[in-house]
């Protein structure tokens, strides 16, 4: 990617090339320079590119487009003849469709309209093209994207989208801290700090988070209007959530505070229901893990952490949000061109190409090689950054072209008087023989009834994780739905069932805490991490792995650490089974439908044998005695036949064994499968299935007896179970589950 070096790593490239010494090969395409505002010089491209002719080299282009279809092509063409000198034309390699893959979206008249409402207008047409295209076309909403010069007028087109009930989500706007349901939260947070500031509190008490509206707020606040915090502490939603806050912040650090709010609430219950997309659900996970590694790198009192996020918001600090990415989802996404530059999607919508320019700074500039100009040469030196900042946007827009695979939408409007350089540059090629125009009057409908998408989830196919593609046929009437980790839990002991997947008792927080050693499941959530990335030839790589791992799950590491987590997995890598690691798939995600059951869960490796077939492999990091192996395998047998049925049942293919791999003591415990192994499996499945459905886990009633009352069960503590605990010893030091 040379277009995008700046000048000095332009001037590094060219002192280390030495002809008489070595070779310099580049790659890029100066067309796609858009990055100027972080420094770089598309000039520098053409400057070494002069430098290798002179040098004796080459320049080979590259005409070949492997993504957009032929009419696509043509039109980009067509349009970069006029923008870029010399043009270079691409050469298409896919066939051409029988549909329109360029498509001018164009209202009767828009003439007279501000460019709020012909924002407005565009937005309600491409929120109807959009049904269109799912509905019509065969398209699902994770293959639809709207690019933007800038995401400032996003809010409009994503109102349009949430009327036709199209869930969409942001990416690459980076203003994370400006999001709604992080504003939410922002506003708890402040108010647990400084409870005294009024502002915080009626922040707080108008957010989604309490919901109060101002009539609410007027009449608590009584009659001489001074009554409002007296008052709110009687109000039921508002006055626990307060109490929460107002005590938590002396004994929780700031992401747990967070946590326990989100639990009290539902917040991201009703962030999923707002946004289906998932998009405010990610971005609270992302704020939360901003916070946590703040709290990892050093000690950080609440209030310095509010003081430090409000500093941030004021300066537009552009924090980052979830990365964009071109993998399905089940929404349509909005990102500037630059968040989608190397992606490649198969609908296209430009949407805002009316937006205008920036007006350039009269009173002084700054320019590459010229440094800061005042008047009276400040005028030559903006009129020289005016036309470059105009070639680099002719740059982005043939980005955004050439990021369409099947359709590139474009909203156009041939009586406007807005001044977009986009929509001047584009709207000379209205009538080019690849456009096909559609009146989009005739698309837009009632937003309450015609063309609401009833159900935006349902239009996402059901993507099984398997390469070939599965054959699996998914009984949609599947009454209920268990991980692996269930069915086994619910086999080996009901009580802990209840305990984990009913009450919701964290077993991990029950545990004692030892500083000398890293708790046991935060010490398998490392290593499974690790082992999915580990590769046998890059075996140097494994301290880094560790190290990046420890910090992603929220633990500083240091080399007593490190070694501690080595040592099992150097163990392994002295294994016939490490040397064929990189063979078949790791982290497998499955979903299996049998007799109205619905299981979900993930394979560590799943690895094709020789003879044809499968191998299931788990890692188990149970620390154990070799004489201890077969005895723990027994325990997690259903798990590993669970596994093979459904691969077998997905990929239609035997699975001819399961092997368990206990990482310390470094042992492999290998089961053959077999049909009895089979039937007994989906009886036992179905048995447990039916237990649990036919279970009454009304609190206080359901009290099977434990059935492993010993130090192998997580609930219990000296001897007695969390539930007698909690009855005999009320207020103890056992955590509280809530």
């Amino acid at each position: 990617e040379y277009q995008d070096t700046n000048d000095l790593q332009a001037l590094f490239v060219k002192l280390l090339f030495r002809p008489e010494d070595n070779r310099l090969f580049l790659v890029g395409d100066p067309r796609q320079s858009i990055y100027r505002f972080r420094g770089a010089n598309v000039a520098g491209f053409f400057s070494m590119a002069e430098h290798i002719r002179q040098s004796g080299g080459v320049m080979l282009p590259l005409h070949e487009n492997f993504r957009s279809r032929p009419g696509i092509i043509s039109f980009v063409n067509r349009v970069a003849a006029t923008l870029f000198t010399p043009p270079l034309e691409l050469v298409a390699t896919l066939e051409p469709t029988a549909t329109p893959e360029v498509i001018a979206l164009c209202p009767p008249t828009t003439k007279d309209h501000s460019a709020d409402e012909i924002r407005a207008h565009e937005a309600r047409s491409i929120a109807a093209t959009i049904h269109t295209l799912v509905t019509n076309e065969g398209f699902s909403l994770g293959d639809i994207v709207c690019l933007f010069q800038a995401l400032t007028s996003t809010d409009i087109y994503e109102q349009a989208l949430r009327l036709g009930g199209i869930p969409s989500r942001i990416f690459g706007g980076g203003y994370l801290l400006e999001r709604p349901e992080i504003a939410d939260l922002l506003s708890a947070l402040s108010f647990a700090a400084f409870p005294e500031r009024n502002r915080a509190l009626i922040a707080l008490l108008r957010s989604p988070l309490v919901g109060l509206s101002d009539d609410d707020l007027v009449l608590l606040a009584g009659e001489d209007g001074k009554g409002l915090r007296r008052n709110i502490r009687h109000h039921a939603e508002a006055g626990p959530i307060l109490t929460l806050l107002e005590t938590s912040h002396r004994l929780r650090r700031p992401s747990e505070i967070i946590r326990a709010l989100l639990d009290h609430t539902g917040y991201e219950i009703f962030s999923a229901t707002v946004d289906p997309s998932g998009g405010r659900t990610a971005n609270i996970d992302r704020f939360l893990t901003i916070i946590e590694n703040l709290e990892a790198s050093a000690p950080i009192s609440l209030r310095a952490l509010v003081r430090y996020l409000h500093d941030l918001k004021i300066h537009g600090a552009r924090l980052g949000e979830t990365p964009a990415t071109a993998e399905p989802t089940n929404a349509v996404r909005m990102m500037t061109v630059h968040a989608a530059k190397g992606l490649e999607f198969p609908v296209v919508i430009l949407p805002d190409l009316i937006r205008g320019s920036h007006r350039a700074n009269t009173q002084w500039c700054f320019a590459r090689g010229e440094g800061l100009g005042l008047p009276p040469d400040v005028e030559t030196l903006a009129t020289r950054e005016r036309e470059a900042d105009e070639e680099e946007r002719k740059r982005l827009l043939y980005v955004a072209l050439t990021r369409a695979e099947e359709r590139l939408i474009l909203p156009l409007h041939p009586d406007t008087k807005a001044k977009g350089l986009w929509h001047q540059w584009l709207l000379p090629f209205l009538n080019a023989p690849e456009v096909t125009v559609r009146d989009p009057e005739s698309g837009i409908r009632s937003p309450e009834k015609d063309f609401r998408i009833p159900d935006p989830g349902s239009l996402i196919p059901k993507i099984e994780v398997f390469s070939p593609p599965p054959k699996l046929t998914l009984d949609t009437d599947a009454v209920r739905t268990f991980t692996v980790s269930e069915l086994e839990t619910f086999a080996r002991c009901p009580q802990e069932y209840y305990l984990k997947h009913v009450v919701g008792v964290p077993a991990e927080s029950l545990l004692p805490q030892h500083r000398e050693a890293l708790p046991a499941y935060l010490r398998g959530s490392i290593l499974h991490s690790v082992l999915e990335e580990l590769e046998p030839e890059h075996l140097e790589l494994l301290p880094d792995l560790i190290e990046r791992h420890c910090l992603a799950n929220h633990v500083v590491p240091d080399e007593r650490l490190i070694a501690e987590l080595r040592g099992p997995l150097d163990l392994f890598c002295t294994t016939p089974l490490f040397q064929s690691l990189g063979k078949g798939r790791r982290e497998v995600p499955f979903r299996w439908q049998w007799e109205k059951i619905d299981v979900v869960g993930k394979i560590d490796w799943l690895r094709p044998e020789r003879e044809g077939g499968w191998e299931i492999i788990d890692f188990k990091t149970d620390r154990l005695e070799p004489s201890e192996v077969g005895d723990r395998a027994k325990t997690y047998d259903l798990q590993m036949t669970t596994y093979a049925l459904a691969v077998e049942a997905a990929l239609e293919e035997k699975v001819t064994s399961t092997t368990l791999h206990f990482l310390q003591p470094g042992v492999p415990f290998t089961v053959p499968m077999d049909d009895r192994r089979r039937n007994e499996g989906k009886r036992a499945i179905s048995a447990i299935a039916k237990r649990i459905a036919e279970a009454n886990f009304t609190l206080g009633t359901f009290t099977p007896p434990c059935a492993r009352p010993d130090t192998t069960c997580p609930y219990h503590l000296n001897g007695l179970c969390w539930l007698d605990f909690q009855k005999r010893s009320p207020g103890s030091g056992v955590r509280d589950p809530d």
